[in-house]
């Protein structure tokens, strides 16, 4: 019988099903089954949004959030007034000076103003087993709270921030990029490693990732747990309509265009291998799906041969609409979610060794890797042309992703772990 704990999460938003983006599913997974099998507070830096449906917060004991606190705890919550002339100051510390990445200190602010007295208060009056915060740019470990000592500190990650600006920074080009760059860097690696430092757990999203905590950050293994990203394969498989009119042959690339990585691999492939795909296959459309698209990307859009979709409503449409999922990452670390769902839906992929990285799938049998880019855009046009070939690629690689990666086989290894954490010592 698992021990059932007293748990608070801290995170940034409040995740909802089925999620719009790789890590709102993500979260959405771990919480749904955390928040049903322990008694947990859930502390949400962001203002939610149909809470009354939300299947995680229906499950938590006390649900806080920036208006909630504001109306139960007005003394606590901080009170900054600036003027103009700080406000710029403080702009420009962030963005300069700041010891740790811009985004992190825009967290904080919101941190220290809505939660961080709450969340204090509460940890004496609770006493919780543990404290758990999704996603890793959350600034709570870095923000100065005083934990319980019987507390566990808990921090869950989407990928290695050290890997994934290692990587990035390789694709700069001009030496004012590259030595900007090299700041941001610093400061990523310099904001992860203090992070690790003050935490008794680690959720990573694969076995690299895992392998990269413990041997480059000195974390004891039994102190990390892999919890892979999985696939919702019932729910992918329930779509049965489609009502998006194709353009031809449709090439479709999911993701949150907000993230860099995404926005990367989408120019990658306008500028360097959809053109070759064109000069063999004239009536070839790629599909940009995703929200927070730039005006650069959504300029790109002619609605012939690109499309730029923006937010939709179900991602499914575009899964099931797919002639080729185009994956063409050339950064980032950790499984890929758009990997898994676009294989649950039974589609033949293209990637690079990137996009397929932390999932144990062999080139050629369940979909093919190609990092060069006049290779993929021949991996693409071998697609196309060969629906036999894709079809049977499509099949092994929804197999796989069944037998290997739905959410329910994958996210209970974490109440075996809760256990065995809880039995370790603190971290100094």
């Amino acid at each position: 019988m698992t021990r059932r704990f007293k748990i608070a999460i801290v995170s940034l938003t409040l995740p909802g099903f089925p999620g719009k983006s790789g890590g709102e599913i993500r979260d959405w997974n771990i919480l749904k089954h955390i928040t049903g099998k322990h008694n947990v507070d859930f502390y949400c830096l962001y203002p939610p949004v149909n809470i009354e449906d939300n299947l995680v917060v229906s499950q938590c004991r006390q649900f806080y959030y920036p208006q909630k606190n504001a109306e139960q705890y007005p003394e606590l919550i901080y009170n900054a007034c600036f003027t103009k002339l700080e406000q710029f100051q403080s702009k420009f510390i962030k963005n300069i000076l700041a010891k740790y990445p811009p985004e992190i200190h825009g967290f904080q602010t919101v941190f220290y103003t809505y939660t961080k007295n709450i969340l204090q208060k509460r940890l004496y009056e609770e006493d919780y087993d543990f404290i758990i915060v999704t996603p890793q740019v959350n600034p709570v470990f870095v923000s100065g709270l005083e934990i319980p000592h019987r507390c566990k500190r808990i921090f869950a990650t989407y990928d290695v921030e050290k890997v994934r600006y290692h990587q990035l920074a390789k694709t700069k080009k001009t030496f004012l990029e590259k030595l900007l760059f090299k700041i941001e860097t610093h400061k990523a690696c310099k904001y992860e490693y203090d992070v690790v430092k003050q935490v008794d757990g680690i959720i990573a999203v694969s076995e690299l990732d895992r392998e990269l905590f413990i041997r480059d950050y000195q974390v004891a293994q039994e102190r990390v747990l892999c919890i892979e990203n999985g696939v919702d394969t019932e729910y992918i498989s329930s779509f049965v309509s489609n009502d998006i009119p194709g353009r031809g042959h449709n090439l479709v690339y999911v993701g949150n265009m907000g993230y860099p990585p995404n926005k990367q691999a989408v120019e990658y492939f306008i500028n360097q291998i959809f053109p070759r795909v064109l000069e063999n296959i004239p009536d070839s459309c790629f599909w940009i799906v995703g929200a927070n698209v730039g005006d650069d990307l959504k300029r790109l859009h002619n609605g012939k041969t690109i499309v730029v979709t923006g937010e939709v409503l179900d991602v499914r449409e575009y899964w099931n609409m797919a002639d080729v999922v185009c994956v063409p990452l050339l950064t980032g670390s950790g499984t890929k979610l758009k990997i898994l769902e676009a294989l649950a839906s039974e589609k033949v992929i293209v990637t690079t060794s990137i996009g397929a990285e932390g999932l144990a799938m062999k080139d050629g049998e369940h979909l093919l890797i190609r990092d060069d880019p006049q290779q993929f855009a021949q991996a693409v046009i071998t697609c196309l042309n060969n629906k036999d070939y894709a079809q049977s690629l499509a099949q092994t690689g929804r197999k796989f992703a069944a037998d290997r990666h739905d959410w329910v086989a994958i996210v209970p290894k974490v109440d075996s772990w809760l256990e065995k954490l809880y039995e370790l010592p603190r971290s100094k």
